[in-house]
C-alpha cells in the first residue's frame, strides 16, 4: 500500500530540476520520500532522484511551465520500497556517512581501543 507525502509546500523554477520545499522536512521525517519515489504536481509526474536536504530536492527532469510559488504537491512512495526496505536503506545510509568509525565485532570492545566517536556493534558468535 502506497502512503502519500504531503508536507509542507513548493516554489518551483521554470526550466529547473531542483523543487524548493517550505516545511518539507524531506531529509529529516520519519517517514522522508526517498530517491525513486514519484513526485506529482497536477496531473504531471516526475521521479525524485535526489533528496538534499529538508527543503531540497531533485527531480528527473526540469519543470517546465510558469514559475510558480507556494504550490500543492505529493510524492507517491515507490511500491517496491516497504517500510523494511527503506529502514534498511537509511540504516546502510548512516553506516556508510559513520565511515570508519563504525567496528563490528564479536566482543565488547576493551580499554584504550577506538577513539571518542567511535560505534560499536557487538555480535553474537
Amino acid at each position: 500500500m502506497s502512503k502519500w507525502y504531503r508536507t509542507g509546500v513548493v516554489n518551483l523554477t521554470k526550466d529547473s530540476d531542483i523543487i524548493e520545499g517550505i516545511g518539507t522536512y524531506w531529509a529529516s521525517a520519519a517517514n522522508k520520500p526517498s530517491e525513486g519515489d514519484m513526485f506529482v504536481l497536477d496531473t504531471r509526474v516526475y521521479e525524485v532522484m535526489e533528496v538534499i536536504d529538508d527543503s531540497t530536492i531533485r527531480i528527473d527532469k526540469p519543470y517546465n511551465l510558469a514559475t510558480k510559488s507556494n504550490v500543492l504537491y505529493g510524492i507517491m512512495r515507490s511500491v517496491s520500497a516497504t517500510t523494511n526496505t527503506r529502514l534498511a536503506a537509511q540504516v546502510s545510509d548512516t553506516l556508510e556517512k559513520l565511515g570508519n568509525r563504525v567496528t563490528v565485532s564479536t566482543t565488547a570492545p576493551s580499554a584504550g581501543q577506538g577513539k571518542d566517536g567511535d560505534i560499536w556493534i557487538v555480535a553474537a558468535p
